[in-house]
């Protein structure tokens, strides 16, 4: 398991670092220089940009990593412009001599922003920000920093952080004014200030970065658990070479309505892409649908007496459809109409894993007493902040400013795992355990990006995954395949239809 760390830890693995001897910082600084100069180039890579950046180079420790960046850089042909804050002579010991190892050229060139602000061209560059590290407070930087910083930020160009976006609070996440990131590489451990308050929208997608000498992080204070690639690639299901489809899962979608026809097909198409060996999308007999569902599809129709939506007509069908399901998603597109009650509490009552999102989790709101306690270990709540909102009113919870606390204590109250949708997304599991999530970005706000998230995370319940690793791994497939098809710092690119594919892959490469 990974965990994030506050400041006062990293510092202290420096120091212990340092008390190792044989170069340990200065051995630490040229890794970390190193992965810094790993993440511009996938940036940029990811963006077809030219080889061009801009460095931002502090007193500290953070700008002796983009100095070894830089030099690294440099050495693979990119035209670079390093910005100080001071005269190189004032420079912290370990920067000093990383400076002086920048070819004559480089440190020739380098402008000192106290005197030359006005000089610093961030035209079709990226911009990589060296200025400040964990131990800031977040109050407002001096000058030159908060001038660089502004500079930085209305420049529209790609933003890469160093450990954390300077002038953040590496702790609490709060700033007057800080870096606005692309992407943070995050050395060594993700920093507790990434996940909370500003520092979620301040530090942009998460690049995790280990450094040697992990293993003393062990015995140091930490924050929450994050789960990322490695965590990812520890719970992928393992399929037996001999399998068939019903090995590997049957999930049934339970949604749909005379307004929303298309929500449930995108859920069954995930689940499909996601490693169900078997979906089957249940839609009310009167439910329109404009569009093509996948031909492994099975689409079936139950009776509705012409509502459009759900009614107690369906549950004979209801049960039959549903007996050899592995897992079953509720809600995506079912609308909240009290006549869907008696389908809810049936499918509820059936010991089976559950995934609830959309209209179930309204529909849940209205009747909490629906849910069985002996089932609802096996039962995974997807809900947004609004519908996250309504569920709390509903199990009488009062919101604390914690989105962590306030999710786990859901999931407690419940005794489901609670998978509190957003940015960093926080997954809650009843016995307290709780994480957050390292991968996504600003194109799944999309129309139907939180069906797609529900077939996964059916899907990989039909495979057998208990639901608190069903919906961690599922969360971080959801965002990771988003990251895949979209240039860091574009916010569009995707829709929910294209994402099944995109998690096929992303999946794929885990194994």
């Amino acid at each position: 398991m990974q965990f994030s760390f506050p400041p006062a830890s990293l510092r202290e693995f420096d120091r212990q670092m340092a008390d190792e001897g044989n170069g340990g910082l200065e051995t630490l600084m040229c890794l970390a220089g190193r992965r810094v100069a790993e993440a511009a180039e996938e940036i940029r890579q990811a963006r077809g940009d030219r080889k061009c950046a801009v460095l931002l180079v502090g007193k500290g420790n953070n700008g002796g990593d983009s100095l070894v960046a830089a030099r690294l850089l440099h050495a693979d042909d990119w035209n670079l412009q390093v910005v100080l804050v001071c005269l190189p002579h004032d420079l912290s010991e370990l920067p000093k001599s990383m400076f002086a190892l920048l070819p004559e050229a480089i440190r020739q060139s380098a402008v000192i922003a106290e005197k030359n602000l006005q000089h610093i061209d961030t035209k079709d560059t990226i911009i990589i920000d060296g200025l400040l590290g964990t131990g800031f407070n977040g109050q407002m930087p001096r000058e030159p920093l908060a001038s660089l910083i502004r500079q930085a930020n209305a420049s529209h160009r790609p933003i890469l952080a160093i450990d954390i976006p300077s002038g953040l609070n590496g702790e609490t996440g709060e700033a007057e004014l800080c870096i606005q990131a692309t992407a943070t590489v995050c050395l060594c451990a993700v920093k507790t200030g990434l996940l909370v308050n500003q520092g979620i929208a301040s530090a942009g997608r998460l690049i995790p970065a280990p450094l040697p000498g992990q293993e003393l992080l062990a015995g140091l204070p930490h924050g929450p658990a994050v789960f990322g690639k490695a965590e990812a690639r520890e719970l992928v299901p393992q399929i037996a070479f001999d399998a068939h489809k019903f090995q590997r899962g049957m999930v049934s979608v339970l949604g749909g309505s005379r307004q929303y026809g298309g929500a449930p097909l995108l859920s069954g198409t995930a689940a499909l892409h996601a490693g169900a060996g078997l979906v089957q999308v249940l839609l009310p007999q009167n439910c329109e649908v404009f569009c093509a569902a996948p031909q492994a599809l099975i689409v079936q129709r139950l009776p509705d007496d012409g509502a459009g939506h759900f009614t107690a007509t369906a549950l004979p069908a209801l049960q039959t459809g549903l007996a050899r399901s592995a897992a079953i998603a509720v809600g995506p597109g079912m609308t909240s109409h009290p006549d869907i009650l008696p389908v809810l509490a049936e499918v509820l009552g059936m010991d089976k894993p559950l995934v609830l999102d959309a209209d179930a989790l309204n529909l849940l709101a209205t009747c909490p007493a629906l849910l069985h306690p002996k089932h609802a270990a096996e039962i995974v709540l997807t809900p947004h902040t609004g519908e996250f909102a309504r569920l709390q009113k509903a199990f009488d919870l009062t919101t604390t400013g914690d989105r962590a606390q306030d999710a786990l204590a859901l999931a407690q109250r419940t005794s489901c795992v609670v998978v509190l949708k957003g940015a960093r997304t926080i997954v809650a599991s009843p016995d307290g355990s709780f994480s957050y999530n390292l991968s996504g970005c600003p194109a799944l706000a999309t129309a139907g990006s939180g069906d797609i998230l529900t077939g996964v995370i059916a899907a990989l319940l039909a495979n057998g995954l208990p639901s608190y690793d069903a919906a961690r791994l599922g969360v971080w497939l959801h965002g990771a395949a988003a990251e895949r098809a979209t240039r860091p710092g574009s916010p569009v690119g995707i829709i929910a239809d294209d994402l099944p594919r995109l998690i096929a892959t992303t999946l794929a490469e885990l194994y």
